[in-house]
Protein backbone atom coordinates (compact mmCIF):
# COMPACT_ATOMS: atom_id res chain seq x y z
CA UNK A 1 0.00 0.00 0.00
CA UNK A 2 1.23 3.50 -0.80
CA UNK A 3 1.88 6.15 1.84
CA UNK A 4 -0.47 8.48 -0.04
CA UNK A 5 -3.37 6.01 0.20
CA UNK A 6 -2.69 5.41 3.90
CA UNK A 7 -2.74 9.12 4.69
CA UNK A 8 -5.95 9.74 2.74
CA UNK A 9 -7.52 6.70 4.40
CA UNK A 10 -6.73 8.03 7.87
CA UNK A 11 -8.50 11.27 7.00
CA UNK A 12 -11.57 9.47 5.65
CA UNK A 13 -11.84 7.43 8.84
CA UNK A 14 -11.30 10.46 11.07
CA UNK A 15 -13.96 12.64 9.46
CA UNK A 16 -16.40 9.72 9.25
CA UNK A 17 -16.07 9.17 13.00
CA UNK A 18 -16.34 12.90 13.66
CA UNK A 19 -19.73 12.76 11.92
CA UNK A 20 -20.71 9.71 14.01
CA UNK A 21 -21.25 7.67 10.86
CA UNK A 22 -20.67 3.95 10.49
CA UNK A 23 -18.63 2.47 7.66
CA UNK A 24 -21.87 0.94 6.41
CA UNK A 25 -23.57 4.33 6.13
CA UNK A 26 -20.65 5.70 4.14
CA UNK A 27 -20.56 2.60 1.93
CA UNK A 28 -24.26 2.91 1.19
CA UNK A 29 -23.88 6.54 0.11
CA UNK A 30 -21.03 5.89 -2.33
CA UNK A 31 -22.52 2.57 -3.55
CA UNK A 32 -19.57 0.49 -2.36
CA UNK A 33 -19.28 -2.49 -0.04
CA UNK A 34 -18.37 -2.01 3.61
CA UNK A 35 -15.19 -4.00 3.04
CA UNK A 36 -14.20 -1.53 0.30
CA UNK A 37 -14.65 1.40 2.70
CA UNK A 38 -12.42 -0.33 5.25
CA UNK A 39 -9.81 -0.89 2.53
CA UNK A 40 -9.97 2.80 1.63
CA UNK A 41 -9.51 3.71 5.28
CA UNK A 42 -6.55 1.43 5.92
CA UNK A 43 -4.93 2.40 2.61
CA UNK A 44 -4.82 -1.09 1.13
CA UNK A 45 -6.83 0.11 -1.90
CA UNK A 46 -6.18 3.38 -3.72
CA UNK A 47 -9.22 5.62 -4.03
CA UNK A 48 -10.10 7.43 -7.25
CA UNK A 49 -10.73 11.18 -7.23
CA UNK A 50 -14.43 10.92 -8.10
CA UNK A 51 -15.12 8.61 -5.16
CA UNK A 52 -13.04 10.79 -2.84
CA UNK A 53 -15.09 13.80 -3.92
CA UNK A 54 -18.34 11.90 -3.16
CA UNK A 55 -17.01 11.10 0.29
CA UNK A 56 -15.98 14.72 0.88
CA UNK A 57 -19.46 15.94 -0.06
CA UNK A 58 -21.14 13.34 2.18
CA UNK A 59 -18.88 14.12 5.13
CA UNK A 60 -19.31 17.87 4.50
CA UNK A 61 -15.63 18.70 4.35
CA UNK A 62 -13.76 20.34 1.44
CA UNK A 63 -12.01 17.94 -0.92
CA UNK A 64 -8.78 19.85 -0.30
CA UNK A 65 -8.74 18.62 3.32
CA UNK A 66 -7.83 15.16 2.08
CA UNK A 67 -4.88 16.58 0.12
CA UNK A 68 -3.40 19.05 2.59
CA UNK A 69 -0.26 17.96 4.37
CA UNK A 70 0.28 14.79 2.32
CA UNK A 71 3.94 15.64 1.87
CA UNK A 72 4.41 16.15 5.60
CA UNK A 73 6.63 13.70 7.46
CA UNK A 74 6.30 13.97 11.27
CA UNK A 75 9.66 12.42 12.11
CA UNK A 76 11.61 14.24 9.41
CA UNK A 77 10.07 17.64 10.20
CA UNK A 78 10.59 17.31 13.94
CA UNK A 79 14.29 16.69 13.32
CA UNK A 80 14.81 19.38 10.71
CA UNK A 81 12.80 22.25 12.18
CA UNK A 82 14.97 25.30 12.82
CA UNK A 83 14.05 28.92 13.17
CA UNK A 84 14.46 30.81 9.96
CA UNK A 85 16.87 33.66 9.57
CA UNK A 86 14.93 35.06 6.61
CA UNK A 87 11.63 36.79 6.09
CA UNK A 88 9.37 34.38 8.02
CA UNK A 89 9.66 32.74 11.41
CA UNK A 90 7.74 29.78 9.97
CA UNK A 91 7.70 28.10 6.58
CA UNK A 92 5.76 25.48 4.60
CA UNK A 93 5.85 22.07 6.27
CA UNK A 94 6.74 23.44 9.69
CA UNK A 95 5.21 21.66 12.63
CA UNK A 96 4.49 23.57 15.82
CA UNK A 97 3.98 21.79 19.12
CA UNK A 98 1.17 23.31 21.19
CA UNK A 99 0.48 22.66 24.87
CA UNK A 100 -2.31 23.89 27.13
CA UNK A 101 -3.76 22.97 30.51
CA UNK A 102 -7.42 21.98 30.35
CA UNK A 103 -9.69 20.01 32.67
CA UNK A 104 -6.84 19.20 35.07
CA UNK A 105 -4.44 17.81 32.48
CA UNK A 106 -1.83 18.99 30.00
CA UNK A 107 -3.14 18.69 26.43
CA UNK A 108 -0.72 18.06 23.55
CA UNK A 109 -1.56 19.30 20.05
CA UNK A 110 0.22 20.14 16.81
CA UNK A 111 -0.12 22.76 14.10
CA UNK A 112 1.06 21.97 10.58
CA UNK A 113 1.56 24.67 7.97
CA UNK A 114 0.37 22.97 4.81
CA UNK A 115 0.42 25.46 1.95
CA UNK A 116 2.72 27.91 0.22
CA UNK A 117 3.05 31.38 1.60
CA UNK A 118 1.13 34.27 0.15
CA UNK A 119 2.77 37.35 1.58
CA UNK A 120 2.75 36.81 5.33
CA UNK A 121 -0.10 34.25 5.31
CA UNK A 122 -0.21 30.45 5.11
CA UNK A 123 -2.79 27.69 5.46
CA UNK A 124 -2.64 25.80 8.76
CA UNK A 125 -4.18 22.75 10.42
CA UNK A 126 -4.45 22.17 14.17
CA UNK A 127 -4.64 18.57 15.46
CA UNK A 128 -6.01 19.07 18.97
CA UNK A 129 -5.53 16.72 21.92
CA UNK A 130 -3.28 14.10 20.37
CA UNK A 131 -3.52 10.56 21.69
CA UNK A 132 -0.53 9.34 19.68
CA UNK A 133 2.86 10.83 18.87
CA UNK A 134 2.99 8.93 15.57
CA UNK A 135 -0.43 9.60 14.06
CA UNK A 136 -1.85 13.11 13.78
CA UNK A 137 -5.35 11.73 13.24
CA UNK A 138 -5.37 10.09 16.66
CA UNK A 139 -6.75 13.35 18.05
CA UNK A 140 -10.01 14.81 19.34
CA UNK A 141 -10.56 17.43 16.65
CA UNK A 142 -9.00 18.91 13.53
CA UNK A 143 -9.23 22.63 12.87
CA UNK A 144 -8.22 24.21 9.56
CA UNK A 145 -7.70 27.80 8.56
CA UNK A 146 -4.98 30.38 8.19
CA UNK A 147 -1.94 31.74 9.91
CA UNK A 148 -0.77 35.35 9.55
CA UNK A 149 2.69 36.20 10.84
CA UNK A 150 4.18 39.62 11.56
CA UNK A 151 7.47 40.78 13.07
CA UNK A 152 6.56 40.07 16.69
CA UNK A 153 3.13 38.42 16.63
CA UNK A 154 1.48 35.50 14.85
CA UNK A 155 -2.27 34.95 14.49
CA UNK A 156 -4.19 31.78 13.72
CA UNK A 157 -7.88 31.60 12.80
CA UNK A 158 -9.33 28.11 12.30
CA UNK A 159 -12.62 26.22 12.27
CA UNK A 160 -13.75 22.66 12.92
CA UNK A 161 -15.70 21.89 9.74
CA UNK A 162 -17.46 19.00 11.47
CA UNK A 163 -18.89 21.55 13.92
CA UNK A 164 -18.73 25.03 12.32
CA UNK A 165 -19.64 26.81 15.57
CA UNK A 166 -16.20 25.77 16.84
CA UNK A 167 -13.99 28.60 15.68
CA UNK A 168 -10.71 29.16 17.45
CA UNK A 169 -8.31 32.09 17.40
CA UNK A 170 -4.73 32.11 18.59
CA UNK A 171 -2.51 35.11 19.15
CA UNK A 172 1.09 34.48 20.19
CA UNK A 173 4.42 36.17 20.38
CA UNK A 174 6.83 34.85 17.76
CA UNK A 175 9.36 32.28 19.07
CA UNK A 176 12.72 33.52 20.19
CA UNK A 177 15.56 32.17 18.05
CA UNK A 178 17.54 30.95 21.07
CA UNK A 179 14.80 28.64 22.34
CA UNK A 180 12.05 28.27 19.73
CA UNK A 181 9.42 28.62 22.47
CA UNK A 182 6.72 31.19 22.94
CA UNK A 183 3.43 31.79 24.75
CA UNK A 184 0.05 32.88 23.47
CA UNK A 185 -3.69 32.98 24.10
CA UNK A 186 -6.22 30.63 22.49
CA UNK A 187 -9.90 31.62 22.33
CA UNK A 188 -12.91 29.61 21.23
CA UNK A 189 -16.01 27.93 22.57
CA UNK A 190 -16.61 25.16 25.08
CA UNK A 191 -19.22 22.65 23.93
CA UNK A 192 -20.67 21.44 27.23
CA UNK A 193 -21.92 23.83 28.43
CA UNK A 194 -21.73 26.14 25.42
CA UNK A 195 -19.71 29.20 26.40
CA UNK A 196 -16.83 31.37 25.14
CA UNK A 197 -13.46 30.43 26.65
CA UNK A 198 -9.83 31.59 26.55
CA UNK A 199 -6.67 30.00 27.83
CA UNK A 200 -2.90 30.24 27.84
CA UNK A 201 -0.79 28.10 25.50
CA UNK A 202 2.84 27.22 24.99
CA UNK A 203 4.02 26.90 21.37
CA UNK A 204 7.35 25.33 20.53
CA UNK A 205 9.28 24.58 17.35
CA UNK A 206 10.38 21.30 18.95
CA UNK A 207 8.58 18.76 21.09
CA UNK A 208 8.61 19.37 24.84
CA UNK A 209 8.77 16.58 27.40
CA UNK A 210 5.42 16.94 29.16
CA UNK A 211 7.02 15.65 32.37
CA UNK A 212 9.16 18.79 32.43
CA UNK A 213 6.15 21.10 32.21
CA UNK A 214 4.53 22.52 35.31
CA UNK A 215 0.93 23.66 35.54
CA UNK A 216 2.33 27.12 36.24
CA UNK A 217 3.99 27.11 32.79
CA UNK A 218 0.53 26.97 31.19
CA UNK A 219 -1.36 29.14 33.66
CA UNK A 220 -1.78 32.89 33.82
CA UNK A 221 0.70 34.45 36.24
CA UNK A 222 -0.17 36.53 39.29
CA UNK A 223 0.93 39.61 37.37
CA UNK A 224 -1.38 38.75 34.47
CA UNK A 225 -4.33 38.21 36.83
CA UNK A 226 -3.49 41.55 38.43
CA UNK A 227 -3.83 43.21 35.02
CA UNK A 228 -7.15 41.44 34.50
CA UNK A 229 -8.56 42.63 37.80
CA UNK A 230 -7.31 46.17 37.29
CA UNK A 231 -7.97 46.70 33.57
CA UNK A 232 -10.63 44.06 32.82
CA UNK A 233 -8.39 42.75 30.03
CA UNK A 234 -6.63 39.40 29.79
CA UNK A 235 -3.08 40.35 28.86
CA UNK A 236 -0.05 38.15 28.28
CA UNK A 237 2.94 39.87 29.90
CA UNK A 238 5.48 37.07 29.98
CA UNK A 239 6.94 37.57 26.52
CA UNK A 240 10.41 37.13 27.96
CA UNK A 241 9.64 33.60 29.20
CA UNK A 242 10.59 32.37 25.76
CA UNK A 243 14.03 33.90 25.90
Amino acid sequence: MSKLSVEIGKKIKFYRKQRNLSAGELASHIYKGVSTVYKYENGSVAIDLDTLNEIAVFLKVPLSFFMDGLGYDMEQNSEENVLLEGEHVFEKGDVLFLYNYSFHKIVKSRIVLTSDWEGNCAAASLYYNLKSEEDLYECSRVYTGNMTSYDFLTYFSMVNHCSPTELIHICSYNPWKCTGKTWGIISGVLEHPLMPVSGKILISKEGVDVRSLEVEDLSFSKEEWKHFRGDNMLCLDNMMQGS
